[in-house]
């Protein structure tokens, strides 16, 4: 069984689909084990909790084989993921972020942590 984390993100008001063309995620990872860490994104809205719209998965770039190494420090990294302008969700307040390690790190828990969400308009 794979250890998946999730952080939730609750924002003050829904925010149009319509008027993003991209969330940026800031983090800083901290892990020193060997293996891809993907980070997921899904977009809810608090009253239809049944209704999500997932936006994908990325790679972190320093957890990668060709990037990795022994990090005496937090490495900072910003991920993007597009929003198509065909989603089907209308607004949302909620960003539910899944840290989905790879085959060699299943059973231990990421050390990465979000810095912040910033939404890019289009």
């Amino acid at each position: 069984m794979t250890l998946v984390m999730e952080a939730h993100q609750a924002l003050g008001s829904a925010i149009p689909l319509a008027r993003c063309r991209e969330i940026q995620v800031a983090i800083l990872n901290r892990d020193n084990r060997p293996g891809v860490i993907n980070l997921a994104i899904l977009l809810g809205h608090s009253t239809a909790l049944s209704t999500q719209f997932y936006l994908g998965q990325r790679p972190i770039p320093s957890s990668q084989p060709d990037h990795f190494g022994f990090k005496a420090t937090a490495t900072p990294e910003t991920l993007r993921f597009s929003i198509p302008s065909s989603a089907k969700l209308r607004d949302f307040n909620q960003i539910t972020v899944l840290f989905l390690p790879g085959q060699a790190n299943y059973d231990q828990g990421s050390k990465v942590a979000i810095q912040q969400f910033q939404l890019i308009p289009r």
